[in-house]
C-alpha cells in the first residue's frame, strides 16, 4: 500500500512539472476546440477531454496550450483521488477494528500532502493511549514541518529510544539540534545516519551539514549570525555611557504566545540582553523560567554569550537544568525552574536566549490569559510581542497606561495575530518606598474569558470539593473548641491552630497550578500553600458550623486589579468569615498574625468572594491608624557621671505586632545580639542589663518587649551645662532626601506611634530649658509633642499619626517640610544644670 501510493503521488506531482516546461512552446490552434476541451474539464469529463488533447497532440504535439491542459487535467485527478483515498480512511476510522490502522493511514496522506495540522489531530488521542513508535514518528515529523521543535523533539527522541537505529528519525533530530544550536548533539545524529542503513539521499545531506557545522564552530563570531536583525542590534548596541543608570540594556524582548485549535498553548520567549556592568552581571548570569510540569514543558531552544571581542559561546546542555522551586514538598513537585547559566559573561558582553514553553492544557481547558509588562528596572530598546489565536476565537484586549499602542492586526491561514511594537522604553529609576512595578510598568493584557463570572465559574468548579473536613478533621476541631462558648472563640481557636501547625509554603496563587489540594491531604502533610492553607481553615470552620468562604486577592505586589479585563489578577488566597454577625478577614498564611488581623499587603485590595450563590469583589478594609500601633514608654534616670539608666516597655498591636512577633523565628542568642545592636545605635556605649518578650506563641495577646540597659558618657558637657537627648525618640527624614521624587511613595498600611517619657534628674541637677511642644497637621498626617518639668521630673510625650498609604507626588513637597520638621523636634536637647547652692 505505501509503495503504491507513493509511486502515485510521485506519478502525479511530475506530470503537471514536466508539461510546464514543455509549454514554453507555444503553437496555434482553433480556440473553439480547446474552449471546448476546457468545458469538458470544468465539467469533470476528464478522460473525454484527454482524448481529445491526445489526438490535437498528434498532430500538433509542441501546442503548449494544450501541454498545459492536459497538466491541469492530471492535477484535478490526482487531487480527486486523494480525497477518495482520504475519505475511505476516514470511514474506515470509524470502525473500531482498524481504527487505529486507519488513523495512521490517513496521518501518513496528511503528511505527504503537507497538512501537517490534520496529523497532529488524527494522532494524538493514539499518542495518550499508547505511544508507539510509528504514531511518535508521524508526529514528530509533522511538528517539525510545522516548526514546532519542542514537540517535534519531544516525540522524535521517544520515537528513537524505541527504534534507535531508524535513520529518518535520527535526521530529524539532528535537524532539530542543528536548529536549537547544540551543534554537539547534532554532530553525533548526523554521523549517526551516515552509519545507518536508509536513503543515500540522507546521508548525503547529513555529510554536508556536518562539513558545515565543522566550518562555522571554528571561531563562531557575531558575523557569521545569520539574522540580520539579530546581527545589526549586537553590532549596533549602545553602552554605559548611553544609559549610565543601567546594569544592562534589552536590546531585544520578544515574546509570542501561539493559541492553537486543540486548546494548547505555545509560547515562545526570545531575548538579547547587553551586560553593562557587575549589577547586570549579576541579575542575567543565570536565567529562570518558571513552569508547572503537569501541563507545562520548557525547552531552551538555544543559548549563547556574545563577548565583548565579537567570539560566540553557546550553551551547552550541562548548563540548562531543571529544579524544583520547593524541594522536598512533595505536593507542590510540579512547580519546577528551567536555569540556563550564562557562560563568560562579563561587562561588555551580550546574552541571547531563546526558550519555548509549551501548555498542554489551557487554564480552564479552553482559556488562556496573557500579561505582558513594558518598563522594567533596564532600558528595553524593542519590544515585540505576538499573539495568534484561531480565528473564531474571541478575545479581550486591555492596556493599563499605554495609550494610542492597538496591535496590528493579521489574518494567516485559519488564525488571527495580533502583533505589538514597543520601542525605546526607559528604564525604572528606583526610589525607597516607591509603589510595585506592577503600579508602576505599562502593560498589555489578554484574555480570552468572557466575563467575571465565567471565570469565577471555572475556579468554583476547582475548588468546591476540596474544603470536605474528614472525621478526623472534624475530631480534631472538636478538641479545638472544648471549652470554648462563643462563635469568635470557636473561630480564633481554629484560625490560631492553623497558622501554628500548618506550615506555609511561600507559593504564590497559579504557581503550582490554581486547583487546592483536598483538606484531608493539607491535614495529613501539615503544611500547604495559600490557597490550601485557606481549603484547610474552611473545612475546620464548616466542621465547627461557622459560614466561611474563599477570596482571591492580589496583594500589592500585583498592583491593581482591572476589572474591565476578566482574568486571574490574583497571587493570594485568603479567607472571610462571618464569626457573630460580623465579617471578618483571616489570611492563614500570615503565621504571625492575630486573629481579626492580616497583613498590610492584603489591605485596601479587591478580593473575589466565592458566597455559595454568587462571587463578588469585596475590599479588605484598611486598619486604622490606632489597631497598627506602637507604644513605648521609657523610664530614664540620669546619673550625676552623664550616664544614664533606661528601662522602656514596647507594646504593638497590628502590623508592628506581626513585626514584632516575628522575633519568634530568630533564635534567642540572635535575638539578644540584635536588641544590643539597637540600644547602642540610640545610645552609644550601651550596655544591655537584661531583656525579655511577652509569649511570641501566644496569638491571644499582643507583643511586649522590655528593655533594660545603661549608657555611660551619654550627657554632653558643654561648659557649666549638659546636654541631653531623649534616646530612641528620633525620627529620621531619609525617606525625603530628594527634592522631587518621580513615583509616590507608598506604605504597607497605617501607622500610630506614641512615645512616653519620665525623665528623673540627679537630685542635684535641674532644668534650664526644655524644647516647646509642637503640633504639626497635615490632611493624612499628624504629630503632636509636648514637655513638662514638675521639679527634677520631665516628662516627654510625643504622637505620630499616618491614616494613608500614599504620598502622591504632589503632595510630596509638603510631606517633604512636615518630616523635615518633625525630625529636628525629636532631635531637640534638653538642657539641665546643676543647681545653685543656698
Amino acid at each position: 500500500m505505501k509503495g503504491k501510493k507513493m509511486r502515485k503521488n510521485f506519478f502525479y506531482a511530475a506530470i503537471p512539472l514536466t508539461f510546464l516546461i514543455i509549454a514554453v512552446l507555444f503553437s496555434q490552434v482553433s480556440a473553439t476546440t480547446l474552449d471546448e476541451i476546457k468545458l469538458h474539464i470544468e465539467q469533470g469529463k476528464f478522460e473525454q477531454a484527454i482524448q481529445e488533447l491526445n489526438d490535437i497532440l498528434t498532430t500538433n504535439p509542441n501546442l503548449g496550450e494544450a501541454h498545459l491542459l492536459l497538466g491541469k487535467i492530471y492535477s484535478k485527478k490526482a487531487k480527486i483521488l486523494l480525497d477518495m483515498e482520504v475519505k475511505e480512511d476516514e470511514k474506515a476510522i470509524k470502525d473500531e477494528k482498524i481504527s487505529n490502522v486507519a488513523r495512521k493511514e490517513l496521518a501518513r496522506l496528511f503528511l505527504d500532502a503537507g497538512r501537517y495540522n490534520r496529523v497532529v489531530n488524527l494522532l494524538s488521542p493514539l499518542e495518550e493511549e499508547k505511544p508507539e513508535f510509528e504514531i511518535l514518528k508521524l508526529l514528530g515529523i509533522a511538528y517539525f514541518k510545522e516548526g514546532l521543535l519542542t514537540q517535534a523533539l519531544e516525540r522524535l527522541e521517544k520515537a528513537e529510544g524505541l527504534q534507535p537505529n531508524d535513520a529518518e528519525v535520527v535526521f530529524y533530530l539532528a535537524q532539530i539540534y542543528e536548529n536549537k544550536q547544540l551543534f554537539e548533539e547534532a554532530l553525533n545524529s548526523y554521523e549517526k545516519v551516515i552509519s545507518l542503513p536508509g536513503p543515500e539521499a540522507l546521508s548525503k545531506i547529513a555529510r554536508q551539514r556536518i562539513k558545515n557545522i565543522q566550518q562555522e564552530r571554528a571561531g563562531f563570531t557575531v558575523e557569521d549570525i545569520k539574522d540580520p536583525e539579530i546581527k545589526n542590534l549586537i553590532l549596533t548596541s549602545p553602552g554605559a555611557k548611553e544609559y549610565p543608570e543601567a546594569g544592562a540594556i534589552i536590546l531585544l524582548n520578544e515574546r509570542e504566545c501561539l493559541v492553537r485549535e486543540d486548546n494548547t498553548m505555545i509560547e515562545r520567549i526570545h531575548r538579547l540582553v547587553k551586560i553593562l556592568n557587575v549589577r547586570g552581571r549579576e541579575k542575567y548570569g543565570e536565567i529562570n523560567i518558571d513552569y508547572d510540569s503537569t501541563y507545562q514543558e520548557v525547552k531552551v531552544d538555544f543559548a549563547r554569550t556574545i563577548k565583548p571581542d565579537g567570539s560566540i559561546v553557546k550553551v551547552g546542555t550541562k548548563d540548562i537544568k531543571d529544579i524544583d522551586k520547593w524541594a522536598g514538598f512533595p505536593l507542590y513537585s510540579n512547580a519546577k525552574v528551567k536555569v540556563i547559566s550564562m557562560p563568560e559573561v562579563v561587562e561588555g558582553s551580550i546574552i541571547e536566549y531563546k526558550a519555548t514553553i509549551y501548555t498542554s492544557k489551557l487554564i480552564n481547558g479552553d482559556d488562556f490569559q496573557l500579561r505582558f509588562g513594558i518598563q522594567y528596572f533596564e532600558p528595553c530598546l524593542h519590544h515585540r510581542l505576538r499573539v495568534t489565536v484561531p480565528r473564531e476565537r474571541k478575545i479581550n484586549i486591555h492596556y493599563v497606561r499605554l495609550e494610542g499602542k492597538k496591535p496590528e492586526i493579521t489574518r494567516v491561514g485559519d488564525s488571527l495575530v495580533y502583533e505589538w511594537r514597543i520601542d525605546n522604553v526607559p528604564e525604572i529609576i528606583a526610589e525607597p518606598n516607591m509603589p510595585p512595578w506592577a503600579d508602576i510598568s505599562p502593560f498589555i493584557m489578554v484574555s480570552s474569558f468572557k466575563n467575571w463570572e465565567e471565570f469565577s465559574n471555572w475556579w468554583r468548579k476547582l475548588s468546591q470539593e476540596k474544603p470536605e473536613p474528614t472525621p478526623r478533621i472534624a475530631q480534631k476541631v472538636r478538641e479545638i473548641i472544648k471549652g470554648k462558648n462563643t462563635q469568635e472563640e470557636k473561630a480564633k481557636a481554629i484560625y490560631h491552630w492553623v497558622i501554628s501547625n500548618i506550615r506555609y509554603v511561600g507559593l504564590e496563587f497559579g504557581i503550582a497550578g490554581f486547583k487546592p489540594h483536598s483538606a484531608e491531604e493539607v491535614f495529613d502533610n501539615k503544611y500547604g500553600d495559600c490557597k490550601d492553607k485557606a481549603t484547610l481553615l474552611l473545612a475546620m470552620y464548616k466542621a465547627a458550623g461557622i459560614p466561611a468562604w474563599y477570596a482571591l486577592i492580589g496583594t500589592r505586589d500585583m498592583g491593581k486589579l482591572e476589572e474591565d479585563i476578566p482574568m486571574s489578577q490574583f497571587n493570594h488566597a485568603i479567607v472571610l468569615a462571618e464569626v457573630d454577625g460580623k465579617m471578618v478577614w483571616l489570611d492563614p498564611t500570615a503565621e504571625v498574625a492575630s486573629f481579626g488581623e492580616v497583613p498590610g499587603d492584603d489591605q485596601e485590595k479587591l478580593a473575589l468572594v466565592f458566597f455559595p450563590d454568587e462571587a463578588r469583589f469585596l475590599k479588605v478594609p484598611l486598619k486604622a491608624p490606632e489597631e497598627n500601633m506602637i507604644k513605648t514608654n521609657m523610664l530614664i534616670n540620669i546619673n550625676p557621671d552623664a550616664s544614664i539608666d533606661v528601662r522602656m516597655e514596647m507594646q504593638t498591636s497590628g502590623a508592628t505586632d506581626m513585626d514584632m512577633r516575628s522575633f519568634k523565628y530568630i533564635k534567642p542568642a540572635r535575638r539578644k545580639q540584635i536588641v544590643e545592636n539597637w540600644i547602642n545605635s540610640i545610645a552609644p556605649g550601651a550596655k544591655l542589663k537584661e531583656y525579655s518578650f511577652s509569649d511570641l506563641e501566644d496569638l491571644n495577646i499582643p507583643v511586649r518587649l522590655n528593655v533594660a540597659f545603661s549608657a555611660p558618657d551619654y550627657l554632653k558637657r558643654a561648659g557649666d551645662v549638659w546636654l541631653f537627648t531623649i534616646p530612641g525618640i528620633q525620627m529620621e527624614a531619609g525617606l525625603v532626601g530628594k527634592e522631587k521624587r518621580n513615583y509616590p511613595i507608598t506604605f504597607s498600611t497605617t501607622s500610630l506611634s506614641i512615645d512616653r517619657v519620665e525623665i528623673h534628674l540627679p537630685a542635684q541637677f535641674e532644668a534650664q530649658f526644655i524644647p516647646e511642644g509642637t503640633n504639626l497637621q497635615l490632611p493624612y498626617i499628624s504629630f503632636k509633642s509636648s514637655y513638662e518639668a514638675v521639679g527634677r521630673t520631665i516628662f516627654y510625650e510625643s504622637i505620630l499619626r499616618r491614616s494613608n498609604t500614599k504620598i502622591e507626588i504632589f503632595q510630596y513637597p509638603r510631606y517633604k517640610d512636615f518630616m523635615e520638621k518633625v525630625s529636628r523636634k525629636s532631635q531637640e536637647q534638653i538642657v539641665i544644670k546643676l543647681k545653685k547652692q543656698g
